[in-house]
This record gives structure tokens, sequence and C-alpha cells, in this order.
């Protein structure tokens, strides 16, 4: 009985064994790769695919710069958890890091991959000394490269040689001439009949303005020369305005417009925040900024401001990590990059995104997004544009009439 059961219990389960062993009849076939078989994905894609396995392989990235290198922390970590690449960020001083740079390059060191600091340090240390690397061949992904999704159409560089610093960000000003006049000399009904720089030349009132030959009007002065809608003939007609006064000193302009010497003043030097000093004492003086009809009726002067440290970005030659550098530039110039930037951000008010597709502004300010429609000058991507050859010119043009 013993040697039955026996054989019952290893006849079920050699059964049992040979079940398991047999293939399901109604079982879905699995897929199994053909090495023979054609590679469907674009060239661009394949690029793509195999930059983020040797960025993985570098396994970090190296950034330095000013204060966008600490505010972007959390966009940084945002990357390398979804890549696997440990970003390094630090910030400090521009002049102090420039300096570091170029001591380590002497040195036949290479240490950092992207640069990300104002306009100006760049462009005096960095370019000229062979720091930075030409932008446009890195860019892979299609939706970086595809115009449509820019601003005006264009990638904005800053560099005069238009290749070298791009800049990703902006803010628009509201293009309104925020100019101080006095309230017992000109009525609402006055002020409200400018839309543009271009009705001052129209008017009898009485002006002051501090001249190009003062260093600190130097800002105004160029914005003018190069707005495509200004330009040097307006800049030209109002020097020529038998109407302006050519004043420097901040206190005797402050005084003269309260006590209604002038009617209204422009492109003066340091009045601003005394001014609204005394419009809290009672003076008879207002802004004409302040004025929401002007406001939504000027015409002219609407710029983009692009070139803080938070805007720009440049990719260093001879990087530490080239497939790093290479990934993270593609990424943070993507849809996705720039709508985490503006999520993320440390910053209380990021500039908008140069980008047309995004739709997530995050942190940044109503005021400082673009107006669908209107047009804006950005300077530093203005062909042949030269603030120190302009500002020659404009002081030029002055003295030949005023001395």
């Amino acid at each position: 009985m013993r040697a039955v059961a026996a054989g019952l219990v290893l006849g079920a389960t050699l059964g049992l064994l040979a079940a398991c062993g047999s293939p399901d009849p109604t079982a879905t076939p699995q897929p199994v790769d053909d090495p023979t078989a054609p590679d469907t994905r674009e060239a661009w894609e394949v690029q793509w695919d195999e930059l983020q396995v040797k960025a993985r392989e570098e396994g970090e990235l190296v950034i330095i710069g000013g204060s966008a290198a600490v505010v972007y922390r959390p966009l940084f970590k945002f990357f390398g958890d979804k890549y696997g690449v440990k970003v390094r960020s630090s910030g400090g001083s521009s002049r102090q890091l420039v300096d570091r740079i170029l001591a380590e390059r002497k040195a036949g060191r290479f240490t950092i991959d992207l640069f990300i600091s104002g306009l100006g340090t760049s462009l005096e240390r960095l370019v000229p000394n062979g720091v930075l690397q030409p932008i446009e061949p890195l860019l892979i992904l299609p939706e970086v490269n595809d115009l449509s999704n820019w601003s005006a159409g264009r990638r904005r560089f800053v560099d005069p040689g238009r290749e070298y610093i791009i800049s990703y960000a902006a803010s628009a000003g509201s293009g309104i001439e925020a100019s101080w006049y006095n309230t017992n000399r000109l009525t609402t009904e006055d002020v409200q009949s400018i839309t543009s720089v271009w009705d001052y030349l129209d008017k009898d009132w009485l002006f002051v303005t501090t001249p190009p030959t003062d260093p600190g009007s130097s800002g105004g002065w160029t914005s003018r020369w190069w707005a495509p809608d200004v330009g040097p003939e307006w800049v030209e007609a109002w020097i020529r305005n038998p109407n302006v006064t050519w004043m420097i000193d901040a206190r005797a302009i402050q005084d003269g417009l309260v006590r209604g010497r002038w009617d209204l003043e422009i492109m003066t030097v340091g009045v601003g925040g005394e001014f609204e000093r005394l419009q809290e004492l009672a003076a008879p003086i207002a802004n004409i900024d302040q004025d929401p009809v002007i406001r939504d009726q000027w015409t002219d002067l609407n710029f983009l401001s692009g070139t803080a440290s938070g805007d720009i970005v440049s990719a260093v030659d001879r990087p530490l990590n080239p497939n790093a550098q290479q990934l993270l530039l593609n990424w943070w110039l993507s849809h996705e990059g720039q709508t985490q930037r503006h999520i993320l951000t440390t910053d209380r008010n990021p500039d908008p995104t140069l980008r047309t597709d995004v739709t997530e502004w995050g942190n940044t300010l109503p005021e400082d997004r673009r107006v669908p429609g209107k047009e804006y000058a950005f300077l530093e991507d203005t062909p042949g544009y030269d603030p120190v050859q302009g500002l020659e010119d404009m002081v030029a043009l002055w003295e030949s009439i005023h001395r």
C-alpha cells in the first residue's frame, strides 16, 4: 500500500513539473530585440539619448556665477534628479570669479562648465580672453532650435559677435517716460495728451534735462539713441529744442521744478527719490508714470531688459564635464526647463522667459511679462549696438550745439 501511495505522489509531482515547464499556448509572445532591426529614432534623438548616458557617466556639473548660481539651486536639483547628474553651483563676486577662472586656465586647470553672471564681466574679460565657446553648435533639441518658440522669432545673443552669451529671460518695460511735472503749471489733461516722447517736441512747455556729457545720464540717452522708434533723429531734435534748460545739479533741478521754473523734467539724474519725498509733503508735483491713462496709451520706448545674471548663460570652452554641460544647456532652454525656472527659483521676482510657449509664470511679476502683440526693443541684441560709440556721438553733437 505504501508503494502505491508513493507511486501516486511521484506521479503527481512529475505531472506538476511537466505542467509548469510547458508553454501556455494562449500566452502573449514577448518581444525579442532584433539587433538587425533599423533604428527608427531621428538623428537628434540618438544624439540626445547618447548625451544623457555620457552625462551620467561624468556624474557632475560645475556652475559658477552671480546670484543666479544661488537662487537657481532648486532648479539644478530638479535637473540632477531627472538626469542623474549632480550639479555643484556657487555664487560670488563676478570679479573674483573671473579672476579665479583666468588664473586656473593660465595654470592649465579647467574646473567649470557654465558661467552665469551679469553681462558686463563676461564682455569685458571672458570673451576677450577666449574663455567661452559658441552656444549654437551645442543646441540639439528641436524645441530649442525652433525659433517660433522664442520672442520675436529669434534667439537673443547679447555679445557683439552674437555667439557666446545667450539671453533666455527678460523683463518688459512699460516704455513710459517716468517724468515729474509741476501740477500748478500743467493740468491732468495736459499730460494725458502725451502718448510718446515725440509729442514733447510739439509742446511749448519748459523742460529741464541733464545733458549727455554727465556720466550719470548715459543710460537714458543711450536707450533713446538706440531705440528703433526714437533714435538719433529724436535725440538731435531734443538737443536743439530751445525750450530745454540743461542742468546737472540735482538739487537745483528739484527746487526749480517745485517752484515752477519748469513744467516737466525729462532724463534728469538723481532726482527720483527726493521728488517722491517732496510729493508726500504735498509739493505741487506728480509723475506721469502714476497716471493710468498715460500708461495705457504710451506707444514707444518699450524695452526688454535681459542681461542680469538670472537672464543669461555662457558655456565655458574646454569644460570639465562637456556632456553634462551640453545636456543642461539644452534642458535649461527647453519648455520644461524655463517653466521650472519660473516655479522653483528662490528669486522673489525672476524675469519672465523669452520662450513664447511657457504658460506657468510662477514667481514672475505680471508687470514684467510681455504684452502679446506689442513690439519691444532689446538693445543688447540690436545689430550694430555699440553704447560707447553711441554716447560719444551724442556728446559730440551736444557740445557742437551748446559749447
